[in-house]
């Protein structure tokens, strides 16, 4: 009986350190259910693997037409395409103003630069930052428009970033908002930076 007793209380131990919900089929033993949960760091680590395993088994790799690939979990981005352009969005029942989104739009006929000093002049805002970087899983050269603008009440980010492709100048353009959720945004960056043309 005490070995008994014993195996129970181990039992009991490890799954409260493991942050893990046990449900025990002997009436004998009774839990207190107001009583507060301890999660190790080891549990939270594993939690969060194992939310990391479920969001890449969503993910998918996508083949644009347009001549290049990425990958997107679907189960949180809507996409819609045309001829000449593809726009991820994030699923949400925000306002349509603080919609996340990320496009990809082909110029077979337009110069990265000129594309790139037209995008700054359009946002219509005193501080855009304007430079040379990189893009993408494999760092292509592009030039780099970014600026926020207040739209709505709500201040909406706008990321640009335009590079040569064997099609033509390639612009993918990402908007988000000051003050994104963490998920959404390392959902987004995750999508972006497995971009390959």
């Amino acid at each position: 009986m005490r070995l008994l007793s014993f195996f129970v209380s181990l039992v009991l131990i490890a799954t409260t350190f493991a942050g893990c919900k046990s449900r025990l089929k002997d009436s004998s033993v009774e839990t207190d259910k107001s009583a507060p949960i301890y999660v190790t760091e080891e549990g939270k680590q594993s939690a969060k693997q194992d939310e990391s395993k479920n969001e890449a088994a969503k993910s998918k790799v996508y083949k644009s037409e347009l001549g290049y690939s990425l990958t997107y979990n679907p189960s949180v981005l809507t996409l819609d395409k045309d001829l000449e352009s593809e726009r991820f969005t994030y699923n949400s029942n925000q306002k349509p103003e603080s919609s996340v989104c990320v496009s990809v739009s082909l110029h077979p006929n337009e110069d990265v630069k000129i594309l790139s000093v037209g995008l700054a002049l359009q946002s219509d805002v005193d501080d855009v930052t304007l430079k040379e970087g990189t893009f993408g899983q494999k760092g292509i050269k592009s030039m780099n428009v970014y600026y926020e603008k207040e739209i709505d009440g709500i201040k909406k980010t706008f990321e640009f970033f335009v590079f040569s492709s064997n099609k033509g100048s390639v612009v993918v353009e990402s908007v988000g908002y000051v003050g994104i959720p963490q998920k959404i945004k390392d959902e987004v960056e995750k999508m972006l930076g497995s971009f390959t043309i």
